[in-house]
């Protein structure tokens, strides 16, 4: 099976070959060569042997023999001590300077201190934010401060987590002194939840539709996942429905992307004009048991409940 594999970041060491001497010599030291106090190399004066580099080039002993390295050519220091030339143009294209600091680097290290250092994971990540709160605490960090607090009236708002912040205020740790460290961490939410979504769509594709919905719960209750005779348990549909609201429910919301608006469920939902996720959990939950009860969906019938209930509520 072929797989899709990305570079590791690794930290290499290279200078650029010039035609001047100081800059010769400094390629030379460079690979452990040293100038002797005559200034000769190679039985040639030290001013010959640069004309000669300048015409052409400096030979250099690699893994794979010698090699040329023109004037503007890279020589690179490889992770087992190598050398080896490379030309600019692949050199500007495939390294940058490691000193210095961009923003996807330290979005990447904030990211790998939420990982290593504080414990989190996609696995948890999936179990306990399915409703899109990584995202929505990125989107917290990254807004300035005056965009914060529309819906604050209180003198002390600053002082408090955002209008939409996700989680209790005791994880609302601004640092409105330090912008630059708060799009950082705005940056590296977005990634976790970048992550979960991705962990989610290639575990197992998300259903497009209610029997393709139907076919994998049943496969949640071949495989353990729910014990059927628990969740059906000789219920009503009424009852069915509410009490399975925070079991089934809550991993068709979570891991099917409705809350994110995200999967091609939610388009077919939303194409009917259902867009509240717990409306869609709904509809799935009292078709599947009308189903597994050998009773007609009445999936127009349904939709027309889920529209009524919020006009008359909007209207109210």
């Amino acid at each position: 099976m072929i797989t899709k594999y990305k570079k590791k970041p690794v930290i290499i060491e290279a200078i650029q070959l010039k035609g001047d001497s100081k800059t010769i010599k400094e390629c030379l030291e460079f690979m452990g060569q040293s100038v002797n106090e005559d200034l000769t190399i190679e039985r040639n004066k030290f001013e010959d042997y640069c004309a000669m580099v300048n015409e052409k080039g400096m030979k250099i002993s690699t893994l794979e023999g010698e090699m040329t390295a023109s004037i503007n050519d890279y020589i690179i220091k490889g992770v087992k001590g190598e050398f080896y030339p490379c030309k600019p143009d692949i050199f500007d294209q495939t390294y940058e300077q490691a000193d210095n600091k961009n923003g996807i680097d330290l979005i990447r290290k904030e990211r790998d201190r939420q990982l290593n250092e504080e414990g989190w994971d996609i696995t948890s990540d999936i179990k306990k934010h399915g409703g899109g709160e990584l995202g929505i605490a990125g989107a917290c960090y990254a807004l300035p401060i005056g965009f914060r607090y529309v819906l604050k009236t209180t003198s002390s708002f600053k002082d408090e987590s955002p209008d939409f912040w996700p989680w209790a205020d005791t994880w609302w740790k601004p640092t409105p002194d330090n912008r630059i460290k708060e799009l950082i961490k705005a940056g590296a939410l977005i990634a976790a939840e970048i992550d979960r979504l991705l962990a989610i769509e290639n575990s197992k594709p998300i259903p497009t539709n209610l029997e393709e919905c139907f076919d994998r719960i049943n496969e949640w209750f071949d495989k353990g996942v729910f014990n059927k005779g628990e969740v059906f348990n000789n219920l009503s549909e009424d009852d069915f429905v509410i009490r399975n609201h925070n079991v089934l429910g809550l991993k068709i919301r979570n891991e099917w992307g409705l809350w994110g608006a995200t999967s091609k469920l939610f388009t077919f939902f939303n194409d009917m004009r259902i867009s509240h996720p717990d409306d869609m959990s709904g509809i799935i939950l009292t078709s599947y048991f009308r189903k597994m009860n050998n009773q007609d969906i009445k999936l127009d019938e349904q939709i027309e409940h889920y529209l009524s209930y919020w006009v008359n509520n909007l209207n109210d």
